[in-house]
């Protein structure tokens, strides 16, 4: 017999064996802008010194204020939160007086998902076992600790006291940006992250686990499974037994772009526009960047092989330039006004009327003027390394990728390639789509969406190279398909966070000093935590 608290559709295993422990099926996409949340007002009060709370959370936002996990009391003041603060740093307050905790690391990997795991219990008599957070299930030791006192009451699990994941419901916003999946919340147990995850013995890396225990009267369990367009409420459905339901507030389920419950999880991560590689404003869980003329902007999941597939929409009615396609790894630059000799894609002329192919440092002419709305379709495969471009359903220069014939482009060179667009001289914006919702067109047969599920198994990981430097503080991205341990550069070894983040994909440049960061060509070498093929297949985000 299946427990109540299970999803009959998630207990098939996954196919991949190296994602054996636990399939996630579904995340909210939380949008600064739209001021998303999801609240629920305890009837009575649980245990506020014992409690566990367990989230995945992929970022898409940076450099401010985001609360994932607070409580708020009447008239509106903040008693409890849990958030990424503007330094990127995860700051803790359990009794609204003072930081429980500040850390040392920053967080700013945001090409993968997080595991957030927060155990609670003051009844301790040493401090330190007060409260404990790992990342990744890894405990959390560097930063400013505050512990609270012997058997203090937190500022959580109490009755009537609202409880929000995102912003700091009602008193300020500071709303999440990014995908919130599989929320734990057990009442009156200090549990280990073992009881929520488990460390694969072949990857090295923190995989999600079915928890098998109790919950408590307050406890909840939200997969966010139930993503019916009927009701948004439903995804706020606690799948513990208990019936402790959260209501969410400006997200929706309708089908189409505005669509917040995304296939986009630690178990299939799918590709967005990166906010560390590019140039443009992001929104929408980074799926749409609004760009001006020249401005690139590149995804977060590059492939080595195989066959890939996804789409761009472009709003933009007026004007000259936009273009959507697929690059290279040596497609770095945040503002080109070059022809693109390492991206390859459709170039969409509102003010010449014509629709022209981009790639090779050229540019010809397929046919007339691009629709009010267009939809650009990218078909690439890797193997016989070829492009075919699609706009509006239509493939160009009748091209046909599911027989092989008439490419648009042949001989693409590099080794890693991930999806790429390009500001026009109007207010350009791309919203990308990776597979994490349908599709306006269905992609060829033998080609698939652009997810961590189907890169391949055999690609192997860089660990040296050389990357083009702009000898800025905001530096390049560097992708090599797994995240470095260790790390030098110009033989100069890197300390990360002030030199250069770690990533789950790589690493990005954060030092405009020439030992590191010189204009031009600079060279590196890295180690890798694994030695499997493909690690980024089965990456955690990374702090630094």
């Amino acid at each position: 017999m299946i427990p109540a608290n299970v999803n009959p559709l998630l207990m098939a295993g996954n196919a991949d064996p190296l994602d054996e422990y636990r399939v996630i099926k579904n995340s909210v996409r939380f949008n600064i802008p739209d001021a998303a949340y999801l609240t629920r007002t305890p009837a009575s009060s649980g245990n506020r010194k014992t409690w566990t709370w367990s989230g995945w959370l992929k970022r898409s936002t940076l450099g401010s204020e985001q609360d994932f996990w607070n409580s708020t009391n009447a008239p509106g003041l903040v008693r409890g939160f849990f958030r990424f603060n503007a330094t990127d740093k995860l700051y803790l307050s359990l009794d609204a007086a003072t930081a429980s905790l500040i850390t040392t690391a920053a967080y700013r990997d945001l090409a993968a998902h997080m595991h957030v795991h927060l155990l609670v219990d003051t009844t301790q008599a040493v401090a330190a076992d007060r409260f404990k957070l790992w990342i990744n299930g890894v405990q959390v030791t560097a930063g400013t600790f505050n512990y609270p006192a012997l058997n203090a009451d937190t500022e959580y699990n109490i009755g009537t006291q609202a409880h929000t994941l995102s912003g700091s419901q009602p008193y300020v916003a500071e709303y999440f940006g990014g995908y919130i999946s599989e929320v734990y919340f057990i009442d009156g147990q200090a549990l280990a992250p073992t009881s929520f995850g488990v460390s694969h013995p072949k990857t090295n890396q923190w995989r999600p686990k079915r928890y098998s225990g109790t919950y408590g009267t307050n406890g909840f369990y939200l997969d966010f499974f139930d993503a019916s367009a009927a009701t948004a409420a439903a995804l706020g459905a606690d799948r513990s037994g208990n019936g402790n339901n959260w209501t969410p507030t400006n997200i929706s389920v309708t089908a189409g772009a505005g669509n917040d419950c995304l296939t986009d999880t630690p178990t299939n991560n799918f590709c967005v526009w990166n906010p560390l590689s590019g140039a443009g404003s992001l929104s929408n869980g980074a799926l749409e960047n609004l760009a001006s003329y020249f401005q690139n902007r590149l995804g977060t999941v590059a492939a080595t092989s195989g066959k890939i597939y996804f789409e761009g929409a472009l709003t933009q009615t007026s004007g000259n330039g936009p273009a959507f396609g697929v690059c290279n790894e040596s497609r770095n630059l945040a503002v080109d006004s070059a022809v693109d000799s390492n991206a390859w894609g459709l170039h969409l002329d509102y003010v010449g009327g014509s629709v022209l192919k981009t790639g090779g440092g050229v540019q010809t002419a397929v046919f007339g003027a691009p629709s009010a709305s267009p939809i650009v379709g990218v078909a690439v495969d890797l193997d016989a390394r070829k492009v075919w471009l699609r706009l509006d359903g239509v493939w160009v220069e009748s091209g046909d990728p599911a027989t092989a014939i008439n490419p648009q482009f042949s001989g693409l060179t590099g080794s890693l390639f991930t999806a790429w667009s390009k500001g026009g001289d109007g207010t350009t914006s791309w919203a990308l789509n990776s597979g994490q919702r349908p599709f306006a067109y269905t992609p060829p047969t033998g080609f698939k969406a652009l997810c961590t599920k189907n890169l391949s198994q055999t690609s192997a990981v860089t660990v040296s190279g050389s990357f083009t430097g702009n000898a800025a503080a905001d530096g390049p991205c560097v992708h090599i398909n797994g995240s470095p341990e260790t790390l030098t550069i110009n033989s100069n070894a890197v300390t990360y966070g002030t030199h250069a983040d770690r990533l789950a994909g790589g690493f990005k440049l954060r030092t405009a000093s020439a030992s590191y960061n010189t204009a031009g060509a600079n060279t590196w070498t890295a180690t890798i935590v694994s030695n499997i093929k493909n690690i980024f297949r089965h990456q955690n985000a990374r702090g630094n």
